[in-house]
């Protein structure tokens, strides 16, 4: 997936898997000893500032800082898989954060239980570059 300039200056390069920039981000967080671990945030330096716009964030928001700096998916894809998961009621109900795919869906994502927040990791060979 193709990245904003912003964002690829941040993690050095044009273009990443949407997880991988995930993985990247927080590597870059933990290297410049940016995170409070007392309080889940995070204060930005200069470079990081640039993508998030903001100086300080939760970690759990990061995904919603980095949506718009993300170029070329299927947005309509993935809101479909997203549809069939609630239609379908396939979220665990121990744990909504996760689904249980049916067979249909096995086909596609390859797992049965998974953690959503991590859906692009599974459906990014299904999209075509």
């Amino acid at each position: 997936m193709n990245l904003s300039p912003e964002l690829a200056a941040l993690v050095g390069q044009r273009s990443m898997a949407r997880h991988e920039v995930v993985e990247k981000v927080r590597s870059i967080i933990k290297e410049r000893d940016l995170y409070n671990p007392k309080n889940n945030y995070v204060i930005c330096d200069d470079a990081l500032f640039q993508v998030i716009g903001v100086k300080r964030f939760c970690t759990f928001e990061m995904k919603r800082y980095l949506e718009s700096h993300f170029r070329g998916e299927d947005r309509n894809g993935i809101k479909k898989v997203w549809s069939i998961i609630e239609e379908r009621d396939l979220y665990d109900p121990k744990n909504k954060q996760y689904a249980i795919c049916d067979d249909a869906l096995f086909k596609v994502i390859g797992v049965k239980p998974f953690h959503t927040f991590g859906i692009m990791k599974y459906l990014k060979d299904h999209f075509i570059s």
